[in-house]
């Protein structure tokens, strides 16, 4: 009997581990959907890594999503791994690693490091998963490991979203040649130290009447010395911009380049329409650091054509013009025209720049202060934070009197007193949702008050 018993006990070890041999871990099989997925990715990442659009690296990511997804569920139902899905992961993963080497906006070594970190556990998941096999003999067992480890393959692909850096290189031709030309140009004809200072002060969603110059109820005396501004009644009261417009010219029919404020800020630095440098909408932060769940991030790349993420460097702004004719220049307040590389202030023209790279409605609003020194080395700091900043209550007077300040001192690094004239162009910015429709009225005023100081390039982009 005993015998018998063992004989039984003998012949279900061996059916186990026939079993066992039997069970394919890594499914081979060519499967048509799984094929034609594989080769979608394939040829989607070729377009990717050769148009170099910052707006196909999300849509990679979620092909890498659906692999994943479909991975798992396979897992779940017949406990093995599609191959060919497997490598359709793979290819999606590793594809944007290597779309951002090839065109990211930042230094090869950051966008090396930055990403090497994005894809290592996407990759070392999906390795395991291929893999396991090895050191797991149990079938259950097996199949717990390589739906957990797909599972997160799923998840490790979605956090890759949140955190992608889609800073990427324009993709439009430079003419950064013709830029440099231009203001080599102007630099050489403009030699005379009779040069006046340039206030340009712009204030963004401001109502035509709002200020008591152009206010219907503000009352105009005259009297033997000029045209005086009585601007108690008026809606906001600016005696001081009142008394410039008795002295000088007011202007009262003008057009405005742009209802909205960044493209409309780029045609007073150019003089250009903005669709002509590819900005025609508000720019967005691209700064994922902050708040890398924010969505904003991802706002740039589906509204403006050709990577561009503000004004394009190769564009001559008149803050340049003066610069390459000796002025110090210097901008304070709301920037909204980009927040890095070729787009910051320091690279368009200001030796100092004091304020926020963002609107006071976006995530982050923080303050920076940039400047140029004499060797020409860039130097930033970040002097308020967003969270410093959820009380606006002073989000126009502070920067302002505060670079103020520092530009009377005449600062060594920027405003240098050894200089014969001094030029701060300030950008002062308000903002009123109170009536938004009067935005081009307000933005007009500031424009064609600068066409009396702007230079334009000779050449348009095409």
């Amino acid at each position: 009997m005993n015998e018998f018993e063992n004989d039984i006990q003998s012949d279900t070890i061996d059916v186990d581990a026939v079993s066992d041999k039997k069970f394919v871990h890594i499914d081979k099989s060519k499967r048509i959907f799984d094929i034609v997925y594989l080769a979608l990715c394939s040829a989607f990442m070729l377009v990717m890594w050769c148009t170099g659009y910052n707006f196909l690296p999300l849509i990679a990511n979620v092909l890498a999503i659906v692999a994943g997804v479909l991975i798992f569920a396979r897992v779940l139902a017949k406990s093995n791994v599609g191959l060919y899905m497997w490598i359709a992961y793979m290819v999606c993963i590793c594809g944007l690693f290597v779309f951002f080497l090839i065109w990211g906006a930042e230094s090869f070594g950051k966008n090396l490091w930055y990403n090497l970190v994005l894809v290592l556990f996407p990759v070392l998941l999906a390795t395991l998963v291929y893999v396991s096999d090895k050191f797991i003999t149990k079938k259950t067992a097996l199949k717990i490991t390589c739906a957990v480890c797909s599972f997160l393959m799923v998840g490790t692909a979605i956090v890759y979203v949140f955190f992608m850096n889609l800073r990427c290189r324009p993709t439009v031709e430079s003419l950064q040649a013709g830029h440099d030309d231009y203001l080599a140009s102007v630099k050489n004809k403009y030699t005379t130290q009779d040069k006046p200072n340039v206030l340009v002060i712009l204030m963004d969603d401001m109502a035509y009447s709002d200020i008591s110059a152009y206010s219907y109820l503000a009352n105009k005396i005259s009297s033997a010395s000029g045209t005086v501004t009585d601007s108690k009644n008026a809606t906001i009261n600016t005696p001081n911009i009142d008394s410039i417009a008795d002295g000088g010219i007011m202007m009262d029919n003008f057009y405005s380049a742009s209802p909205v404020c960044s493209p409309s800020r780029f045609s007073i630095l150019t003089g250009r329409y903005s669709s002509r440098g590819y900005l025609d909408n508000v720019v967005f932060p691209s700064d994922i650091q902050s708040n890398p769940w924010s969505p904003t991030h991802f706002l740039n790349p589906y509204q403006f054509l050709n990577n561009v993420d503000g004004i394009l460097g190769d564009e001559i702004t008149f803050a340049e013009v003066l610069q390459a004719a000796g002025y110090n220049t210097g901008c304070i307040g709301k920037w909204n025209l980009g927040d890095y590389g070729q787009y910051l202030p320091t690279n368009q023209g200001f030796d100092y720049f004091y304020g926020s790279y963002y609107v006071n409605d976006m995530t982050p609003y923080n303050w920076v202060e940039d400047y140029v020194d004499e060797q020409g080395n860039f130097h930033s700091q970040e002097v308020r934070t967003h969270k410093e900043n959820l009380d606006q209550s002073e989000s126009t007077s502070t920067p302002t009197t505060t670079a103020a300040e520092k530009a009377t001192r005449a600062m060594t690094h920027t405003f240098n007193a050894s200089r014969s004239l001094t030029n701060i162009s300030a950008i002062y910015s308000t903002i009123s949702n109170q009536r938004p429709t009067q935005a081009a009225q307000a933005r007009c005023m500031t424009t064609l008050s600068l066409c009396l100081h702007r230079t334009t390039a000779p050449a348009e982009r095409a």
